[in-house]
């Protein structure tokens, strides 16, 4: 989670129990005297509720979770400039709300009220342009996508929780020979060279991306691009396989330990091992499956 996410967290937990603590004030005092407390309370109980939790929360939420632009969160600083105004309107209102006294306290305190209004307005404003880098690329990957013709189209499935494309496999060469002893024509697979594995693949601004290299009875190989912060999550196969980082730095779980593999890693994990791999940064991965040992299942 990045820095400005977890600060809108901690902000809103804060106001939460603010609110609630403010909240179960008001019912005491209405449960003591039969009437609750007037303004300005209410209103400070709403706002702290609503603006302080609930938009801080979806404001930590979005900076988070939305794809990432080439690998990378655009406009962070106006995310910042976001926080920092929906926090001092909120404090501002929340100091100004009961000095101002409905019009009947200083002409300062209805000045600093009327400013505390605003800022929130501001805050949501910057958010929107903060984001909005974001939510373009969501809309448009697609269309660049189709735009290009590139033979990496394919469907999106979700691998732990994020999108994950897999594209089209290339197809191997094959040749035909004819038999010394029989002349009848022969048909077999000629080898399959490719002198860069990480080229077959695009590391996507967000999600996973992979392709099959080569897949027969007995191997199956499978390049994988993964965006920064994308993961597998944990899970075993029947098969060992080979883990080869190609480009970037991975952070591999093993067994429940942590191995930081970065470029030109090699990596041997045996059948049934329970393994997770998160990219630390944008980076691509060569898979392995290796034959299964006799009587064992193969994996789909």
């Amino acid at each position: 989670m990045p820095t400005l996410s977890r600060w809108c967290v901690r902000c809103a937990l804060a106001y939460l129990v603010a609110g609630m603590a403010m909240g179960s004030w008001m019912l005491i005092v209405q449960a003591r005297r039969g009437y609750g407390p007037g303004a300005p309370w209410p209103v400070i109980h709403t706002h702290l509720l609503l603006v302080g939790f609930l938009l801080l929360v979806i404001f930590g939420v979005a900076f988070w979770m939305f794809p990432k632009v080439a690998g990378a969160r655009p406009r962070r600083e106006i995310g910042w400039v976001a926080f920092g105004l929906l926090n001092a309107g909120l404090l501002l209102r929340v100091l100004a709300e009961p000095l101002s006294d409905r019009g009947r306290g200083a002409a300062i305190w209805d000045i600093l009220l009327g400013v505390s209004a605003v800022l929130p307005a501001l805050a949501a404003l910057a958010f929107a342009v903060a984001i909005w880098p974001r939510v373009r690329a969501v809309t448009a990957a697609p269309t660049r996508r189709a735009k290009r013709g590139a033979p990496l189209g394919g469907a999106i499935w979700p691998r732990g929780g994020r999108g994950h494309r897999r594209a089209a496999p290339p197809r191997p060469a094959r040749t035909v020979q004819r038999s010394t002893t029989t002349g009848d024509p022969v048909t077999q697979a000629a080898f399959h060279s490719e002198p860069d594995p990480a080229a077959l693949v695009e590391v996507p601004a967000a999600g996973t991306l992979s392709r099959t290299l080569h897949a027969d009875d007995d191997l199956r190989v499978v390049v994988f691009g993964f965006a920064e912060g994308e993961e597998l999550t944990e899970h075993t196969s029947s098969r060992p396989a080979v883990i080869q980082v190609l480009r970037g730095r991975l952070e591999l779980t093993l067994a429940g330990e942590t191995v930081l593999a970065g470029e030109g890693a090699w990596v041997h994990m045996g059948a049934g091992l329970r393994h997770a791999v998160r990219a630390l940064t944008p980076a691509v991965m060569l898979l392995t499956l290796l034959p299964a040992a006799r009587g064992a299942g193969t994996d789909g």
